[in-house]
């Protein structure tokens, strides 16, 4: 039995006995003692019916403890973040010059930098400049 197997098999034991103390299973009072514990020397694993290293756990109080797989302690890691967003092209449509867009769009960013929210959430930075360009006369793309 590999220990796949092994791990699965106490999984089982454990939601078994977990099951069986919400039901009302007492383990000291129905078989007259605690629980015996499994792996040690000469007593054999409720999982795999052998004794030594194949158990790694001890069956307490309706839980088994057993070790974690490999890999199951590895950090996950979190993916990166979306690339930002394209600055948005503003079209004249008040044929504005490229001196006098520019103009406005320091403007406008410096406007919306003083939005609630504006500072904390780019959506926000973003919506009230568009806002600002707008009321100027610019068509966002």
């Amino acid at each position: 039995m590999t220990l796949r197997h092994s791990f699965l098999a106490g999984t089982i034991l454990a939601l078994a006995c977990a099951g069986a103390q919400a039901q009302g299973h007492d383990h000291d009072r129905d078989h007259g003692g605690p629980p015996p514990a499994h792996g040690a020397p000469g007593k054999p694993s409720p999982a795999t019916g052998r004794t030594g290293p194949g158990w790694s756990g001890a069956h307490a109080r309706g839980y088994v403890v057993v070790a974690a797989p490999p890999g199951a302690d590895a950090s996950a890691t979190a993916p990166p973040p979306p690339p930002p967003a394209p600055d948005p092209i503003f079209y004249p449509r008040n044929g504005q010059g490229a001196e006098q867009t520019e103009a406005d769009r320091r403007d406008c960013n410096s406007w919306a930098t003083t939005q609630p929210n504006a500072m904390a959430d780019a959506k926000v930075f973003q919506r009230a400049t568009e806002a600002c360009m707008d009321g100027r006369g610019y068509t966002m793309r």
